[in-house]
């Protein structure tokens, strides 16, 4: 199981190098006058003097020192002379910055970062990513999104990128966008389990996943999702109407499909008359029209709407089981066979996630069966992705040795390689729409409108 990992790496930062310097160096003799000589520390006593090196990765090494040590104000008075002594140290640089960050002085810390990226354009990557996790920190999401969309740009396979990235738009109810960025986490072999159960379920989090302090809700979509992962529809409804939210198009059609989940069709329609249809609008709008459309009778019209819903989000349980109903209305009893149980496979993926969001407990034969159900589901990613969980579980639990563990996972990488190789590895166009015949029915549904039958 991935492990969470900062966004600055070793090659070419402060922290590889320097802590390269402390394992194979030794403090010189020759030594400025001491920092910090005389300071107080909480027992009363006054510390030793700190003897400040020549040698730049000496010097970088106390630094990194000093913050192991959680003394932070050592480390700052270090840091500060350092970039006295060897100010165009691109890796003094960055530990300047990465102190100015642990102390809350983000603007400083950025702009120094950036400009050692304008200067040395190597180091871009480590930069976008490291600023970008700051501007996250003190609350200006777009410009952090912008950075590590930046970054993603220039290195599309950066794990943490996709992980950070994917983190932001979650908290702030962009739960589709989001979902790309986890399936790539999936194709890439580094996964976190959290990450996987959000896959399970596009729609909304998965209750125990909705109240995890590191995904706390930003702004009125990213409230009203987390309204819903915990049950409550009205609540999600008062989310959206109290601010105005940064992503109006998402907000609206979540807005449509809470009323269309509170049967609330008279409100539902007028909405919809003021929301022109169009292809790129989220799986939300289309689940509201569709269900709104089969209320009335629509059935032809509504199994459109269902269809657009997910090709949009495979994972809607809810859209096929609509789907089904109206597919049946229509006597199209094979596909609505097909959908009817596509949805309970679904269903089961998401009842399995929503039990491991809260509780920490992992049944082996319970994955066993999300792995499988996925598979039926052509989720081969994340039913790889669970497989390689499983073995990290079984070996905790003392049922695999690590000798069979190691094998097994190298058994797992093998097969996501070769499901890499396949030109269209997941779920096509037919299956995901059970084998209706989307482009037939929309010609049928127009020409009925124009005769003016119903749809």
């Amino acid at each position: 199981a991935a492990q969470r990992s900062g966004t600055a790496q070793g090659d070419g930062t402060a922290q590889g190098s320097a802590a390269a310097a402390a394992s194979s160096s030794q403090t010189t003799a020759s030594a400025e006058p001491a920092v910090g000589a005389g300071r107080a520390v909480s027992s009363g006593v006054l510390e030793p003097a700190t003897s400040i090196p020549k040698d730049p990765a000496q010097l970088r090494a106390q630094i990194l020192s000093a913050m192991e040590a959680g003394d932070d104000d050592l480390a700052f008075d270090l840091v500060r002379t350092a970039k006295r002594m060897f100010p165009d140290d691109p890796q003094v640089t960055f530990l300047m910055a990465l102190i100015l960050g642990q102390r809350n002085r983000f603007p400083e810390a950025i702009r120094m970062l950036d400009a050692m990226a304008r200067s040395i354009p190597s180091t871009q990557a480590t930069v976008w990513g490291q600023t970008a996790d700051w501007l996250v920190e003190s609350g200006q999401w777009p410009a952090a999104e912008a950075r590590y969309r930046e970054l993603l740009h220039h290195a599309p396979d950066t794990a943490i990128a996709h992980r950070k990235l994917a983190e932001l738009l979650v908290r702030q109810g962009r739960r589709q966008e989001a979902a790309a960025h986890h399936r790539q986490l999936c194709r890439l072999g580094d996964v976190e389990e959290i990450e996987l159960r959000s896959l399970l379920s596009i729609v909304h989090p998965f209750g125990g996943d909705a109240v995890k302090p590191h995904l706390e809700p930003i702004g009125s979509l990213g409230n009203a999702r987390f309204a819903i992962g915990v049950g409550n529809w009205t609540a999600a409804a008062e989310a959206l109407e109290l601010s105005p939210s940064a992503y109006p198009t998402a907000a609206s059609a979540l807005r449509l499909r809470i009323q269309a989940q509170l049967q609330n069709f008279e409100p539902l329609a007028k909405s919809i008359d003021d929301t022109p249809a169009a292809e790129q609008l989220p799986a939300d709008y289309w689940f509201a029209l569709g269900t709104l459309q089969a209320h009335r009778g629509q059935h032809r019209a509504a199994v459109i709407s269902f269809c657009q819903t997910v090709l949009r989000d495979e994972t809607d349980a809810e859209a096929y089981a609509a789907m089904s109903r109206s597919l049946q209305a229509m006597g199209a009893s094979s596909e609505a066979a097909v959908a009817a149980a596509r949805a309970g496979l679904i269903e089961q993926t998401q009842e399995i996630g929503a039990e491991m969001a809260k509780n920490t407990d992992r049944d082996d034969a319970q994955l066993t069966s999300l792995i499988k159900t996925l598979e039926q589901l052509n989720r081969p990613f994340e039913a790889i992705a669970w497989k390689a969980m499983q073995v990290v579980y079984r070996q905790a639990n003392s049922t695999l040795s690590a000798a069979d563990a190691r094998q097994r996972l190298a058994e797992i990488v093998a097969e996501r390689k070769e499901q890499l190789s396949i030109t269209e590895p997941d779920a096509s166009r037919d299956f995901l729409l059970c084998g209706v015949d989307l482009e037939s029915l929309e010609v049928e549904v127009d020409a009925s409108a124009e005769a003016g039958g119903q749809n």
